[in-house]
């Protein structure tokens, strides 16, 4: 069986079961739509988007290789195979085990952090500037917004958020994005 003459995506994932990896690249080009929408939910600390890509990939063709006809169909179980695999990398590197990576300071800049840390004043003025905007972000953030931007700033996914205060996605997609343009006009 081709990928040429298959139509339907269960119809592909029985194909690359079998051994046909021209079918995979077929439910690969059709679905990366998904890979890409659960992605863009999520961040990965120190990490770029990409990465997240290659996780949701990944689960994808985790569920080309062990899709089950008759359970559900094919893009309803890639979207739970993608959306795990996409989570579980999430968790994965903002775990405690990980803190130190995602905390750490590329080597090229300890020697910037070196200096300004042997500085008293400019620690002043860091903390002052770092005050003013914790000060400024209370003015300008709705209680809902600092809410969802303490949420964001503990690692929560997009879903964990949702689940947390009963808001739908979009509000939550919305008031981030609002947060970023208010810091941003700061």
């Amino acid at each position: 069986m081709t990928a040429e003459k298959t139509t339907s995506l269960e119809d592909l994932a029985l194909a690359y079961q079998s051994g046909d990896t021209g079918a995979l690249d077929e439910i690969i080009e059709r679905c990366s739509h998904v890979v890409k929408n659960v992605s863009r939910r999520y961040f990965l600390i120190g990490a770029d988007t990409d990465d997240l890509y290659q996780e949701g990939f990944l689960g994808l063709i985790k569920a080309a290789k062990s899709f089950a006809p008759g359970k559900s169909t094919f893009i309803h179980f890639a979207f739970i195979c993608v959306n795990t695999a996409v989570v579980s990398a999430v968790r994965k590197y903002a775990g405690d085990k990980n803190r130190i990576l995602n905390d750490g300071l590329p080597l090229s800049e300890v020697d910037n952090a070196l200096s300004v840390a042997e500085n008293p004043e400019e620690l002043f003025i860091e903390n002052e500037d770092r005050l003013e905007l914790v000060s400024s972000m209370n003015e300008k953030l709705s209680s809902f917004e600092r809410e969802i931007l303490s949420l964001y700033l503990s690692g929560m996914s997009y879903a964990e958020m949702q689940s947390r205060t009963g808001k739908p996605f979009k509000s939550i997609d919305n008031a981030l994005q609002r947060i970023r343009k208010k810091i941003k006009n700061k």
